[in-house]
């Protein structure tokens, strides 16, 4: 869950490596839109490496059945440098570009008492993790 001052959300993310080929990511993209249709505020956020590996996301997405869910890709780096106002990008329809804030327009207010609610929670988790997690368990 991500909450910010313009609405919340829940982010799935997807750590993407660029070591999977295209199969393995069409089923993947499957899985979210039965997971994800029916579930309005929630978001799949690919972190790739970078911008060629997000071109390359937008065609197998383009490709696969996809309509009607949230799908996003954003570069490892620009989500450890800029957290929630990292610049995303639709991985489907046109290249619309957001910041991972500016997605979050659900009214709904989620709640949860655990610390994976925190934007740095989200910045731990989508720059691989590994980090010292004390600042998000406080």
């Amino acid at each position: 869950m991500l909450v910010t001052a313009t609405g919340s959300g829940v982010v799935c993310l997807e750590l993407d490596e660029a070591t999977q080929h295209a199969a393995p990511i069409r089923a993947k993209l499957a899985a979210y839109r039965r997971s994800l249709a029916a579930r309005p505020g929630w978001h799949a956020l690919f972190v790739v490496p970078g911008a060629a590996r997000a071109a390359w996301l937008r065609r197998v997405a383009a490709a696969t059945d996809v309509d009607g869910i949230s799908l996003w890709t954003v570069a490892r780096d620009d989500l450890r440098l800029a957290g929630a106002d990292a610049p995303i990008t639709s991985l489907t329809g046109p290249a619309a570009t957001s910041s991972l804030r500016g997605a979050m327009v659900d009214a709904r207010p989620w709640r949860s008492r655990d610390p994976v609610g925190s934007l740095a929670w989200i910045e731990l988790l989508g720059t691989g993790g590994g980090e010292d997690v004390r600042a998000v368990l406080t």
